[in-house]
């Protein structure tokens, strides 16, 4: 019996569906209209982003902080001009600094929570596209394996084959058959949480489109992206104004006026720092597992070309072979069956190439 492949097919599926859903889980899904009930039912990755991007609540919640911001550092700087007593003025200018920290860092915020969206779309699409395509070969497998088992039987009958090796190919054929609610329910869960992100009804279903093509990462000077993703990263911009405000509420303490203790100041001072160290000590992890990931998975990618190319030459052998009489039809089925497999691997394997690239390249995304 050949090698079966659903095991590599579901753990493709479950590292898709485990993909982060940035809406509110808890959330009542808008009813889809009749009209959109009655379209041809395809769905794009810039159709399903435009209703996730009008939908999304982190980015209602971005925008309206941003607002509150906007308006907090108007009333702050009022306050500040009116302000006499040292520990006002001080207290007043770590509050702008933190209200002009976010309202600078606002756009950012929004590109990377939008292309995150992005790419969970992308993730959510393929994990969609995996259970199909896994769903569609499992009753030519089942078939495949029964035929199999007819002679198996026959075999074992005959002395052929042992009762402990007819027993574990019966075994094996029906763990493949309980596979299929395995597969019909990573199908569900993909679609209740792309539904999710996208506010619909999460009974809907789509032909989801994805034309995504393989690009390899190409040459990578991995000291310079480590370095790079450091220095861009919006996180630990972030971090870096959190010290630098930490550091200035340390400068101008005054046992006099400030009140307090400094230690407080010290040590808030030493836990920023500490975290933007952390943080870059973290991304510079990622960045490397990332690109280590990517390099592995293009090997991988294309192994498994090679491997594509050698069992179509192959399968047209066993083809003169099947017309002479020297296979049987089920050899020629099985090794055709196993084509189909790995075709839908190579799929897989460039979608997630291409969602790992796109972090590598905007480390905010990891």
């Amino acid at each position: 019996m050949k090698k079966k492949c659903v095991p590599l097919v579901l753990a493709l599926m479950l590292a898709f569906s485990n993909a982060s859903v940035y809406a509110a889980s808890t959330s009542t899904a808008a009813s889809t209209s009749a009209s959109e009930q009655e379209d041809d039912g395809i769905l794009t990755v810039d159709e399903a982003l435009t209703k996730a991007i009008a939908y999304s609540r982190t980015l209602k919640s971005l925008y309206e902080q941003n607002e509150i911001n906007e308006l907090t550092a108007d009333d702050t700087r009022t306050s500040l001009v009116n302000s006499s007593e040292y520990v006002d003025v001080t207290n007043l200018n770590v509050e702008l600094k933190n209200l002009m920290y976010n309202i600078q860092n606002y756009g950012t915020n929004v590109e990377i929570e939008k292309e995150k969206i992005r790419l969970n779309i992308i993730e959510l699409f393929a994990s969609i596209i995996s259970a199909e395509d896994a769903i569609d070969l499992y009753d030519e497998e089942i078939e495949l394996n029964e035929r199999e088992l007819k002679i198996a039987e026959v075999k074992n009958s005959l002395g052929l084959l042992s009762q402990t090796e007819y027993n574990a190919l019966v075994t094996e054929n029906e763990s493949v058959k309980s596979s299929k609610q395995s597969l019909e329910s990573a199908l569900d869960s993909a679609y209740t949480s792309l539904n999710q992100i996208l506010g619909q009804n999460i009974d809907n279903k789509y032909t989801v489109q994805l034309d995504i093509e393989y690009e390899p990462l190409g040459d990578v000077d991995l000291n310079y992206a480590i370095t790079k993703a450091s220095t861009s990263s919006q996180t630990i911009k972030e971090l870096e104004e959190a010290a630098e405000i930490a550091e200035y509420q340390l400068d101008v303490y005054s046992v006099e006026y400030s009140g307090g203790y400094k230690e407080s100041a010290q040590n808030n001072y030493a836990q920023a720092t500490r975290e933007l160290a952390d943080a870059k000590t973290e991304m510079e992890a990622s960045v490397k597992n990332l690109y280590n990931s990517i390099i592995s998975a293009e090997t991988t990618y294309n192994n498994n070309l090679a491997s594509l190319e050698q069992q179509k030459q192959e399968l047209e052998v066993k083809k003169v072979q099947l017309d002479l009489g020297k296979i049987t039809q089920l050899e020629y089925d099985q090794a055709e069956y196993q084509i189909k497999e790995l075709e839908n691997t190579i799929k897989q394997s460039v979608y997630s190439h291409y969602v790992d690239v796109c972090k590598f390249n905007n480390p905010d995304l990891i």
